[in-house]
């Protein structure tokens, strides 16, 4: 059993290259299919282990300086992360078919540094063969740094400094430690430590050493997960594995992370007699254990009157596939009864593809959606393929109207969203509607943010261009009065327009962002098939951030299920509800 299976043990395995050929992913149950699947390994992201709250560099120094204010030296950290650290890299090695114990590492001049000092201590000690490369003169390093490193010395360890160091020398390495910056990167490194990560990112490319970066890659922002570079590449480091101290930081997750950090793990560096430091977070990563109890069901006496019903609206002409994806996943995941509204032209497709949906037809001659919408209506989902003709922006003015007269749940997707930034008097009635979520990715994320302050544009771009995709989510929030899912490889969902109200009041907001998913899920319709699983999610669970979470979070895990079962090839956007059936038919048989 796959979900129960990767919750007793570490991860599970994300890509199958034996299994190839597409098939339908309902044909069997679950637990049959996973048992034809040779295991290839573990995936990171499933570990129970992994923390859950997520942190900015700022928390982060914040709990390291609590830890050393209750008593722990830094120095004391230091080693415990230079212990975890090679730990790690001593499974590594295990899991290496290399008969070479040679560790370069690269140090830079703050505590990152520091570690890596250490860490070359306890490898030279253990008799592999370490040579350390520095990138700062030892007069600047901090205080703990310099510490650190008068300890590899005594010990006999090989130091030289980067200007002395011969770049060819780093093919000889079987891993490299990336100790060279930590939390405080903003921009692009200075000249030396740019050079240094752009030698390793092309030797480690070539000679397929591994890089195992400590805290946090290189040249990666902690805050954003923005990645930097120059004229010549980009300037973060590729790292293979992570080690994360202390905690989790968000730029681990975010923005270009996914590209940079390779596999992560966690050590906090509490030990057995220090407290453990509060510190409030407002950022968490989904969750798939909470997945793991299952799709609520419905009450027992309930039919499809009884159950809140969905209706969908789009499909302009030539985009009719958009709302039948839409409309198709709220039904097999567990709406009661599903209406698809749509040009008159896409009916007939709609109804041969999915007999099980209401169906019906409108032109540009509709007076009013309160005579079509189905009176249970619970959820009204508007936008994909919707397209920004006269049509389109009738049937968005309606919808508003018609959910701010009802105070049902409205989720807006794809082109309705583009008419909302293009549009002021649908946004100001947007706005005033309230009760609502938005589905963006990031290019309708940018239009509406850019539409929100029209007044200064550059200002606007300068904004966009530094924030992170939470950062986003956030603003677009609190400007448009809804909750915000934005999609991308770690998807964010933003659970409050009113957070500042709520934190003011000492109630913890907390936002997600999601780990799981891949690459097959940049792929058209995977938009649209989200927003019928968020109808559905919505009707089953009463906290609607709770709902939005575990729709995220069961696409996304789908999708992964879908990799390790059928493999990549012929991946299509209604895939993720095929596996998504088989998951929860596995939790609940």
């Amino acid at each position: 059993m796959l979900l129960r299976s990767l919750l007793r043990c570490d991860t599970f395995a994300v890509t199958n290259p034996f299994v190839n050929k597409a098939r339908p992913m309902i044909a069997k149950k679950a637990g049959a299919i996973v048992s034809e699947v040779p295991s290839m390994g573990s995936d990171w992201r499933y570990s129970p282990t992994l923390p859950e709250l997520l942190y900015t560099a700022e928390q982060c120094r914040a709990i390291d300086a609590g830890i050393i204010n209750s008593g722990t030296p830094g120095l004391v950290l230091m080693k415990r992360a230079a212990r975890a650290a090679f730990q790690k890299i001593q499974r590594i090695y295990c899991s290496r078919d290399t008969e070479k114990r040679s560790i370069f590492v690269f140090c830079g001049k703050g505590n990152n540094a520091g570690d890596g000092y250490l860490l070359a201590q306890l490898a030279t000690d253990a008799g592999y063969t370490v040579l350390t490369i520095e990138l700062a003169e030892a007069a600047t390093l901090t205080a703990d740094a310099r510490s650190a490193r008068e300890h590899l010395v005594q010990a006999g360890g090989q130091v030289v400094g980067w200007r002395s160091f011969d770049i060819e020398q780093i093919s000889q390495a079987c891993i490299i430690v990336d100790a060279i910056l930590g939390t405080g990167i903003v921009g692009v490194p200075r000249a030396d430590y740019a050079q240094a990560i752009l030698a390793i990112n092309q030797q480690a490319s070539m000679t397929q050493s591994c890089v195992v970066s400590l805290d946090i890659p290189s040249g990666l922002c902690s805050d954003t997960g923005a990645s930097s570079g120059n004229e010549y590449g980009s300037t973060t480091i590729v790292a293979d594995h992570t080690i994360c101290f202390v905690a989790l930081k968000q730029g681990l997750i975010l923005g270009d992370a996914r590209a940079y950090v390779g596999e992560i793990t966690f050590d906090s560096l509490i030990g057995d007699c220090d407290a453990p430091i509060p510190t409030p977070s407002h950022l968490a990563r989904c969750r798939v254990e909470k997945l793991a109890a299952g799709w609520p069901r419905s009450v027992a006496l309930a039919n499809k009157y009884t159950n809140d019903a969905v209706t969908v609206i789009g499909g302009d002409f030539g985009m009719g596939g958009a709302p039948l994806m839409s409309a198709s996943a709220a039904l097999r995941l567990g709406a009661g009864l599903v209406k698809l509204i749509t040009r008159p032209e896409n009916s007939a497709a709609a109804v041969t593809y999915q007999p099980e949906l209401l169906v019906q037809g409108v032109d540009e001659n509709l007076q009013s959606l309160e005579t079509i919408i189905p009176r249970q209506t619970g959820i009204v989902c508007i936008g994909p393929g919707l397209g920004q003709a006269r049509w389109a922006r009738q049937l968005l003015e309606q919808v508003l109207e018609y959910a701010a007269e009802n105070e049902i749940l409205l989720v807006v997707d794809a082109d309705a969203l583009n008419l909302i930034a293009s549009n002021s008097d649908i946004r100001q009635r947007f706005v005033n509607t309230g009760n609502t979520i938005i589905t963006p990715h990031m290019g309708e994320a940018r239009r509406l943010l850019q539409s929100v302050d029209a007044s200064t544009p550059e200002g606007a771009n300068a904004l966009l261009s530094r924030s992170s995709s939470l950062e986003m989510a956030r603003q677009l929030s609190s400007a448009l009065n809804t909750r915000v899912v934005l999609k991308g490889p770690a998807t964010v969902c933003v659970t409050s327009p009113q957070r500042a109200e709520y934190e003011s009041a000492g109630a913890p907001v907390l936002d997600r962002c999601c780990l799981y998913g891949n690459s097959v899920l940049a792929t058209a319709g995977t938009g649209d098939v989200l927003v019928g699983m968020l109808a559905a999610a919505l009707l089953r669970y009463d906290d609607i951030d709770l709902a939005i979470e575990m729709a995220v979070t069961l696409q996304t895990v789908a999708a992964d299920y879908h990799c390790r079962v059928s493999g990549r090839v012929g991946f299509t956007a209604i895939s993720t509800v095929d596996a998504a059936v088989d998951l929860l038919c596995e939790l609940d048989p």
